[in-house]
């Protein structure tokens, strides 16, 4: 390994060094934690000293953005708990909803008459017009379970 100052430290080395964590197997997270530290002991440095190197950590370019985690699945044994103590076919419909067409609790406090579309002829399913968040409209198929319910 190379001994530098951290003047002689360069945006090349920091991409270097990026690749190497990520070739060891480092998680995304530890890697992006260590450069927010290297970037904080340069601002330590500016602040110490009026002739600082300069911050080779450049955050738009020296950060990994994570993944976004799936949603888990609830198991079964869970759901038939749950379903076995709603009793009124109302919420029951709307805990359906949210289930099996994945609907947000506020898409469903929104829906209305108007937004339900049951025509059974067969080129046509049965769907709902959502206004979800930020007015952001889609349609959603309805399950057959969600549509008995």
């Amino acid at each position: 390994m190379v001994s530098k100052t951290p003047a002689e430290i360069t945006l090349h080395d920091v991409d270097t060094y990026i690749e190497q964590c990520q070739l060891t197997g480092h998680a995304n997270s530890t890697i992006n934690r260590r450069l927010a530290a290297l970037r904080t002991f340069y601002r330590f440095l500016a602040v110490e000293s009026d002739e600082a190197p300069p911050n080779p950590v450049l955050p738009w370019r020296h950060f990994i953005k994570q993944g976004l985690r799936l949603p888990r699945d609830v198991p079964d044994d869970d759901l038939s708990q749950l379903f076995a103590v709603i009793d009124d076919p109302r919420d029951r419909a709307m805990f359906m909803l949210m289930l099996r067409c994945g609907l947000r609790v506020g898409e469903v406090q929104r829906l209305a008459w108007p937004d339900l579309y049951l025509s059974h002829q067969p080129p046509s399913l049965p769907r709902l017009w959502i206004h979800g968040k930020n007015e952001a409209q889609r349609v959603v198929y309805l399950s057959n379970q969600a549509l008995t319910a």
